[in-house]
């Protein structure tokens, strides 16, 4: 009875989990919702720690036996206006930001066969792609983006994600920092910052 007790008390606190992840980026609380997201990868597999060995010694385990590789991640971002190359944005305009997750664990090309998915979306790596802004000393940063990017393909050698915002009417430097995490395997968490300029709309007023 207490191991039943304790499997349904699993269930909801993952349905919990999973409903803040769909509401704490409304919060635009940055720490909240990455916390929440770490959270979710340990309820999930029943670990610990991102970072103790014997932790990702067992979700190493938990990946091979669905027939998946351990990850190999690495994160690169850039931001700029979205209709042109650089990074100089004019106030009020449009602001891309692209980040490409590298999947150093693709598998080759020969590999064919893919193990059978165990969703129906045919999904087999799902990430979230958050955008934090960075603000002056004193003040809290804030959640611009949250956005999911999958892997449909094991195959594939890398998955982007992209965001557009509008572009402060404040001129000058910008810093965002971009986050990746996994909801479902622990050790995920990749951080790398951009930047972006905001520079004066020197159209005339015509009217």
């Amino acid at each position: 009875m207490d191991h039943f007790r304790g499997l349904v008390n699993s269930i909801a606190t993952q349905q919990i989990l999973i409903e803040c992840q769909m509401l704490m980026p409304q919060t635009r609380w940055v720490q909240v919702t990455i916390a929440n997201a770490k959270l979710s990868a340990l309820m999930a597999n029943c670990l610990w720690s991102h970072t103790d060995p014997a932790a990702l010694t067992k979700m190493n385990k938990i990946t091979s036996d669905d027939g998946l590789p351990e990850p190999q991640l690495t994160l690169t971002a850039k931001c700029g206006p979205r209709e042109s190359a650089g990074d100089t944005v004019t106030a009020g305009q449009h602001v891309l930001v692209t980040a490409e997750l590298h999947r150093g664990h693709a598998a080759s090309a020969d590999q064919v066969a893919q193990p059978a998915c165990n969703n129906p979306q045919g999904i087999y790596e799902a990430y979230w792609l958050y955008i934090e802004g960075i603000k002056p000393a004193g003040t809290a940063n804030s959640l611009i983006v949250a956005k999911p990017m999958v892997v449909t393909d094991l195959k594939s050698t890398s998955v982007s994600g992209e965001a557009v915002f509008q572009a402060p009417s404040v001129p000058g430097k910008y810093f965002l920092r971009v986050h990746v995490l996994s909801t479902s395997v622990i050790g995920v968490n990749l951080t790398t910052d951009t930047k972006f300029i905001v520079e004066e709309d020197d159209v005339p007023n015509l009217e």
